[in-house]
């Protein structure tokens, strides 16, 4: 009552006695204390101070039922008025933003994991996109409900799935484009690589498993340095599974894929490579050079030996 009877003081005709005390009395023959001149009643009750101040609460009230949206207020759901959203609410929601940004710079980004798991992969992308990050292999705090590793705390987001962290490294820290079309040119490969690369080079039959999936991969490599023209996600995706090769199937032959290991090599001799995997860097840089170097699969009848 008292905000709406200051707020219409000024556009009434009528001079207000003070709050809180008695109508100051004018000396006869003085002006009132205010500039205008208090109107004649129009009838015979006397104006006091409490009927000046029931009147101009029945005003408000009235102004603010007929035109809520006028006043910044909506009618609320119980039939009283509640604040529409307006410069309060929005500069709460701005030092909400602020202070979510000032919460993400402060947990930094965290990456749950160990050398020995896919964990690895993950950090190859965070190198590539120059993201600083904190390597953790405790799980206090693990942002995965599952317990798996690897998973990714950015501040207030929470991520598990190697393939998911990959895509959403690409989205914030890398030059990834965010229109539906030039995102499903390297999303596709890294679902693919966690789908189905993954399933084929992760099992102890590889020689059956891997070779058809190598074959159609060698063909789409034919000509190209990188899978999507620049390096990129996709590559990180698919590159380190394949190069994950030396590290559990280092008998492997990879000779009748030409394309991806010489595909292979390019993704082993990047620095960030080397400093993601550590000690499997070496390894895979030998095994691919092995590879090239050995000499070709001879044919006898139509077979190769």
């Amino acid at each position: 009552a008292r905000y709406c009877l200051g707020f219409l003081d000024p556009l009434l005709p009528i001079d207000l006695p003070p709050f809180g005390g008695a109508e100051e009395q004018s000396r006869e023959g003085a002006r009132p204390t205010r500039a205008r001149e208090r109107p004649q009643a129009t009838s015979d009750r006397p104006v006091t101070p409490q009927s000046t101040r029931k009147m101009l609460s029945r005003t408000a009230l009235l102004l603010l039922s007929a035109a809520p949206a006028a006043w910044g207020f909506t009618p609320a759901p119980s039939g009283g008025l509640a604040p529409r959203l307006g410069l309060q609410q929005a500069a709460a929601a701005s030092a909400s933003t602020r202070a979510g940004a000032l919460t993400s710079l402060s947990m930094g980004t965290e990456l749950y994991g160990s050398k020995n798991s896919r964990s690895p992969l993950v950090e190859w992308m965070l190198v590539e996109t120059n993201t600083p990050y904190k390597h953790r292999e405790d799980r206090d705090g693990m942002p995965n409900p599952f317990g798996q590793i690897p998973a990714l705390r950015d501040g207030p987001v929470e991520i598990f799935e190697s393939g998911a962290i990959l895509l959403y490294l690409a989205d914030k820290y890398g030059s990834a484009s965010g229109t539906p079309e030039e995102r499903a040119i390297y999303t596709k490969w890294v679902v693919w690589a966690n789908s189905a690369l993954d399933k084929s080079l992760f099992t102890p039959d590889i020689d059956r498993r891997a070779p058809p999936l190598l074959s159609v991969l060698d063909k789409e490599l034919a000509g190209k340095e990188w899978l999507c023209g620049d390096f990129g996600v996709a590559d990180v995706a698919v590159g380190s599974y394949l190069l994950f090769i030396p590290m559990f199937h280092p008998q492997f032959d990879m000779r009748d894929f030409p394309n991806v290991l010489q595909y292979m090599k390019r993704c082993a001799e990047r620095p960030s490579y080397a400093k993601a995997f550590e000690a499997n860097g070496p390894r895979a840089k030998a095994y691919v050079q092995g590879q090239l170097a050995a000499p070709e699969k001879k044919k006898t009848f139509g077979f190769q030996l």
